[in-house]
């Protein structure tokens, strides 16, 4: 039987080598100048930076006028009444047709994707809803290093600066998914965990030189949202204050800088509105809040990870901002991971918050994705917001299927949950209020097929009642189970077996069926179903069935004042702000083992020279621009 296991599948570590193509020269460090001049602000007429008094310490070449985006980040999203970012094209080349497609084939560049695949894809253009500044980042730095050929995508380009956003929207997908899964999730949790806010401007120069430019992140003060934007040149402005220029994709044309001060080793971003008329939101941070680094380009080089494959044994769990205020994860062992009245925690060994950046003024909070280790039964409770516009949906992905609770509209102050088995295979949910249960679609597949279950109908009338099912790839089936106290409880069943090609699906829809039982089990066998509009066969408890066993924990409505988050004995500790955690480690082909996991290699990327004496001189590099 399959199951839901941890095992990491780390292959070889294929780092880009970038040459650059002008030359390089690096002088001893000017000290700036004490002056108030060399301390103003943009030209409030053109918003131009002024020339640096002493020259660039580091200079890509890099122009946002000339290289950046003539369009701005956040437009046309709004997925799905419009097209997402993200099509089979972009998934194949990012995951493999093998584990994209059905069947394992593509044709051409494309394919029709399996259930689980389409899924992943579904929730990654939906997070572009809330903005796509991470695709936007790093493919505007591509095209700058020639990574990526801009006439591939218009032949009279030149720059990116000469495409529109039609043309390049599947590369920044391509390049937003990214985020979702390793090396770029380890990347950014080390670059922002290791580093210091002085240290990251060091990096970036560093980066700079090697010409492997980096894509700048930051996170709010809250650190519920995050933002990504294109680091180009370093300069010195005198009494311990550096400006890291960038190009901030929700500011076409203009030039902007996030702010270091060496003496305090902070940061700080007037995040302007894109709204002028709307007041400017400083984003700032210090040396442990943990809220700011810079991952170079060359690691979307790197084979990503999958996070729906088959081959991958963790469980990536996605909800829905829009919808879910709070969402807490809880383990067999009490420890939880999630956000407790509006604070990130984190006390799962092994587990990982995922904070994905696409920020845009106005829009929705980007989702946050958790991944979760083996071995444990998993309660995730989940609270509503105040008047939210629309029902949501969270999605649970692992081992080849995806599992979605659709149409999500959980009370305020109160918590629906959802279960998932120790072993993986089992997931039930379980609303707080009485009335329909939301509907819960299965996908997954086999060598030839891609198959949907959807469970939906279902009357929550007692405490006990929700909606129970066992996944078994390996056999080939799917378990459905009867719940609550009550017999002749029923549920509608609407199955889909979908090919290679569309258009070519067979459906069967059965609705009003009943479990003579509480506890009664009904088994679909996906090979037992003829197809061809022909009913689904219910094996009902003919084929022996161990009900998954879940961690029994009793739900409860969401507290107003949780007292445990006041006590600091009981309160978890932040993940990202425990100073005494080991730095996060990367996978590599040839290294030593982790203490936590023997089976995965892997090695520690070194702090950059220098970066110890925050206080220590940097020399000047500067890069010439290409002619």
């Amino acid at each position: 039987m399959h199951t839901w296991t941890k095992l990491f599948l780390w292959g070889t570590t294929a780092l880009l080598s970038l040459q650059l193509s002008g030359c390089c020269k690096i002088f001893d460090r000017g000290s700036g100048d004490d002056d108030p001049v060399a301390n103003q602000g943009p030209d409030p007429v053109t918003g131009d930076l002024p020339a640096p008094r002493n020259g660039f310490l580091a200079d890509l070449g890099f122009r946002p006028k000339a290289n950046g985006y003539n369009f701005e980040n956040g437009g046309n999203a709004a997925y799905p009444r419009t097209p997402g970012f993200v099509s089979a094209g972009e998934m194949v080349r990012l995951f493999g047709a093998k584990d994209v497609c059905i069947g394992g084939r593509a044709v051409g560049l494309g394919c029709r994707m399996t259930p689980a695949a389409a899924e992943f894809a579904r929730k990654v253009n939906q997070s572009m809803n809330g903005g796509q500044c991470e695709g936007m980042a790093v493919s505007a730095l591509t095209f700058f290093r020639g990574i990526d050929k801009i006439t591939q995508f218009s032949p009279s380009a030149r720059s990116a600066h000469d495409v529109n956003r039609e043309q390049v929207r599947g590369l920044i997908g391509y390049y937003f998914a990214y985020q979702f899964s390793d090396p770029v999730i380890a990347a950014k949790i080390d670059a922002k965990r290791r580093y210091t806010p002085v240290q990251t401007m060091e990096r970036v120069m560093q980066l700079i030189q090697k010409g492997d430019p980096g894509v700048l992140f930051m996170r709010s003060p809250d650190n519920m949202s995050g933002h990504a934007v294109s680091p180009y040149a370093v300069e010195d402005r005198g009494n311990g204050i550096y400006w890291i220029r960038i190009y901030d994709n929700n500011w076409p044309n203009k030039e902007r800088y996030v702010e270091i001060d060496k003496n305090l080793n902070t940061w700080k971003y007037e995040l302007a509105a894109t709204n002028p008329a709307v007041a400017k939101m400083p984003w700032a941070g210090s040396a442990t809040s943990y809220t700011f680094g810079v991952v170079p380009i060359s690691v979307r080089a790197q084979k990503i990870l999958c996070p729906f494959c088959k081959k991958t044994r963790t469980r990536g769990i996605m909800g829905d901002s829009a919808v879910i205020s709070n969402m807490t994860i809880t383990d067999q062992e009490g420890r939880s991971v999630g956000v407790k009245d509006g604070k990130m925690v984190n006390e799962i060994p092994g587990a990982r918050v995922v904070e994905l950046d696409g920020w845009v003024d106005g829009n929705p909070t980007t989702e946050v994705m958790y991944e979760l280790p083996e071995g444990s039964g998993y309660d995730i409770d989940m609270e509503g917001k105040e008047n939210p516009k629309a029902a949501g949906d969270v999605v649970i992905f692992g081992g080849g299927t995806a599992v979605t609770i659709e149409n999500v509209s959980v009370p305020p102050k109160q918590k629906d949950r959802i279960s998932l088995s120790s072993d993986g295979t089992g997931i039930r949910y379980k609303p707080a209020a009485k009335g329909k249960i939301p509907p819960m679609k299965v996908a997954m597949d086999d060598d030839k097929h891609g198959y949907v279950f959807k469970v939906s109908n279902v009357d929550n009338d007692d405490d006990d009642d929700g909606v129970e099912v066992k996944l078994d790839s390996s056999a080939g089936r799917l378990h459905i189970f009867g719940t609550g106290k009550k017999a002749n409880k029923a549920y509608d069943l609407k199955m889909t077996r979908q090919t290679d090609k569309d258009g070519d699906d067979d459906e069967s829809e059965q609705k009003g069926n009943k479990f003579a039982k509480p506890d009664e089990s009904h088994t679909i066998s996906l090979g037992n179903w003829a197809g061809k509009g022909k009913p689904v066969k219910l094996d009902k408890a003919a084929v022996k069935v161990v009900r998954p066993k879940f961690t029994g924990r009793p739900a409860k409505a969401a507290p107003k004042d949780d007292k445990d988050d006041k006590d600091p004995k009981k309160a978890g500790k932040d993940d990202d702000k425990d100073p005494k955690r080991p730095a996060i480690i990367l996978p590599t082909a040839k290294g030593g083992k982790d203490d936590k996991d023997p089976k995965r290699p892997a090695i520690v990327i070194p702090p950059a020279k220098g970066a110890k004496d925050d206080k220590k001189p940097t020399p000047r590099v500067v890069v010439k621009p290409k002619k």
